[in-house]
């Protein structure tokens, strides 16, 4: 067997850009280190079948494997959510923070914008369910849905 090329990643992003989607999917999981078990394999075999058969629905947004980088090892930690537009009945005066501890705890009382907050990082993290970011319902008005997300290597470097 042949030693992996300078630029291992760039080949196997290469390749991948020619597979099933299935496939994408399924390396950009592994990739970001998540378990996969047996309900995951099950979900990847689903999306096989219904590529093979032309029934899986275009993706929301496309997902760049390139994206992803050169993998360095390094953590990456939310710091906060900011300028939130668009998304529930959110008007933050201020950006919801999230510190620097392994973990934080969101609450507050009822139609506040937890799950809010949850389904844009849902959707920011390209989770399998995400489900939908729902606009302001009492609003008439129809305005995009923005919000800045800040991140934190170990590094130090604010993203």
């Amino acid at each position: 067997m042949s030693a992996p090329s300078a630029n291992t990643f760039s080949d196997l992003s290469q390749w991948l850009s020619k597979q099933p989607r299935w496939l994408k999917l399924a390396a950009a999981d592994t990739l970001a280190g998540k378990r996969l078990g047996n309900e995951e394999i099950d979900a990847y075999a689903m999306l096989a079948r219904s590529e093979s058969s032309g029934t899986l629905a275009d993706p929301e947004r496309p997902l760049p494997l390139e994206s992803l980088g050169e993998h360095t090892g390094a953590t990456v930690s939310l710091v906060a959510m900011s300028e939130v537009s668009g998304v529930g009945q959110l008007k933050p005066r201020k950006p919801l923070q999230f510190g620097a501890d392994k973990i934080v705890v969101v609450f507050g009382s009822n139609g506040s914008g937890k799950s809010s907050y949850v389904r844009i990082l849902k959707h920011a993290c390209g989770a399998r369910q995400a489900g939908k970011v729902h606009p302001n319902v009492f609003n008439g008005a129809t305005e995009p849905q923005t919000c800045e997300i800040a991140f934190r290597t170990d590094a130090g470097e604010q993203i």
